[in-house]
């Protein structure tokens, strides 16, 4: 729709106004989806250390803008004592979330991963409204269905097969450690609160990496040798400066305050420019070729 395209074009030269160079443009492309900006040589950076999938907005972004918004909006309803102690403040932030969720998918594009990664957050915010539990295998599965009723091509899709196996691998490994995770906080939470959160989002990368490792190694036929080292600590920062910017920066866009969010976001992205990025496009040990998986024949 031409509104939203001018839309999403200004908001673009906004957030570059705020944050000039590559920072900048990393920024517009997790704010809007938009490319187009990002120069070659970065490009092949990111894809040689494993960290393409930051760029393009999937689950993980759109689950990070959801969790955002369920944290900030509980906490905030919590401040205000005659909703707090009448209203289940967690079902009561499922509607705010999920039209930011869809406000952030709209000015995203909208292309067949966000829908995804959209699809599967509502059906997680549904479960909450049901009281069900929001993170099991059988949400992972509604949310497949769903997916391929609309798209069935979707399931031969590198995304769809990374997505879905990164999401499986995490429900079931926390499924495994959650119990343990659980005691230890409840026994050590006050001293050690912050190497447990951090530990958990370095186990959170390490699993997510190696579950998408082989459909890597099938569909691209090489390995990111620095692919696991970079995303424990891309994630991590993604998580935790990038997209918080990002979602300061669309929360304060109707006060025209909303440069502080994108240089929060900027200043992550400018983090992400790890000394392996540098390397020489010469260097042999960047990437590996993979032969164990060959190229699949063409229909």
């Amino acid at each position: 729709m031409p509104f939203l395209t001018a839309g999403r074009a200004a908001l673009a030269e906004r957030i570059r106004q705020h944050v000039p160079g590559v920072a900048g443009e990393i920024a517009i492309a997790l704010a809007v989806g938009d490319q187009s900006g990002i120069e070659g040589p970065v490009r092949l950076a990111m894809r040689d250390s494993g960290l393409t999938h930051i760029l393009s907005i999937s689950g993980l972004h759109i689950g990070l803008v959801a969790a955002l918004a369920m944290v900030f909006t509980r906490r905030g309803l919590a401040l205000v004592p005659a909703i707090a102690l009448r209203v289940d403040t967690k079902k009561l932030a499922v509607w705010p979330t999920a039209a930011l969720v869809l406000l952030y998918g709209v000015l995203a594009g909208w292309d067949v991963p966000v829908q995804r990664s959209v699809i599967m957050t509502g059906v997680v915010l549904l479960a909450i409204l049901l009281d069900r539990t929001p993170l099991t295998l059988r949400t992972v599965a509604v949310a497949a269905v769903l997916v391929l009723l609309g798209s069935p091509e979707a399931l031969l899709n590198p995304g769809f097969q990374m997505s879905f196996a990164a999401v499986i691998a995490l429900i079931s490994g926390y499924e495994i450690i959650g119990p343990w995770l659980s005691r230890l906080r409840a026994a050590y939470g006050g001293i050690l609160g912050p190497v447990i959160a951090v530990g958990s989002a370095l186990l959170t990368s390490l699993v997510a990496t190696v579950a998408t490792a082989p459909f890597t190694a099938f569909h691209f036929h090489t390995i990111a040798l620095y692919g696991i080292v970079a995303n424990l600590l891309a994630i991590p920062l993604t998580g935790l400066v990038i997209m918080p910017g990002v979602v300061l920066g669309f929360l304060l866009l109707p006060f025209g305050l909303d440069a502080w969010g994108w240089g929060l976001a900027g200043m992550g992205d400018r983090w992400l420019d790890w000394p392996w990025r540098r390397q020489s496009p010469g260097c042999p040990a960047r990437r590996s070729r993979c032969p164990l998986f060959p190229k699949p024949y063409c229909c």
